[in-house]
């Protein structure tokens, strides 16, 4: 099996760069059933595009960065949703959190933050914000923050972003 890190034109990115996880070989899969046009946009000049988000490094170690479609476009800015929530989640007082896109009339997409807090936690958004500030990029900080009594999950029990980024339209 070959890996490759590729950019959205399919070419590979530099070692170290972050892109698109293809891979191709005689295990992977060669469509979906009954489904060409979602075989023509996932396997693209013979490698799977992943949609998961990775780089390599000089040794050769896969680094999974994010789900694609949960990349955030900050005004040009690539923001890795998983990176921001790792982030967040070690603050004192966060149990959970996760991270979405949200509209910006400015910068096209805004980093929101949905966070659950503990029970005797005394968190604020500019509490939230200034965390990842400090440790993050500013264009990473959320610049929406909402906190919830829990995060919505579906069927299989995932945070069902979707449903998230819904609730921000």
């Amino acid at each position: 099996m070959e890996l490759a890190i590729r950019n959205e034109d399919g070419r590979p990115v530099p070692v170290g760069s972050p892109g698109e996880v293809c891979l191709r070989g005689s295990l992977v899969t060669t469509g979906y059933l009954d489904d060409p046009s979602a075989t023509s946009q996932s396997i693209v000049d013979g490698w799977l595009r992943t949609g998961d988000v990775g780089r390599v490094d000089s040794d050769g170690y896969l680094y999974l960065l994010d789900r694609k479609k949960d990349m955030i476009n900050r005004g040009g800015h690539k923001v890795f949703s998983a990176e921001v929530e790792r982030v967040v989640r070690e603050l004192p007082g966060v149990t959970d959190v996760a991270v979405v896109a949200a509209p910006d009339r400015t910068a096209g997409e805004a980093v929101a933050a949905v966070v659950v807090a503990g029970p005797d936690a005394n968190l604020s958004p500019l509490a939230v914000k200034r965390w990842v500030r400090d440790r993050l990029a500013d264009y990473a900080a959320p610049s929406v923050v909402r906190f919830v009594d829990a995060l919505p999950h579906n069927a299989i029990g995932k945070v069902d972003k979707l449903a998230l980024r819904r609730s921000l339209q």
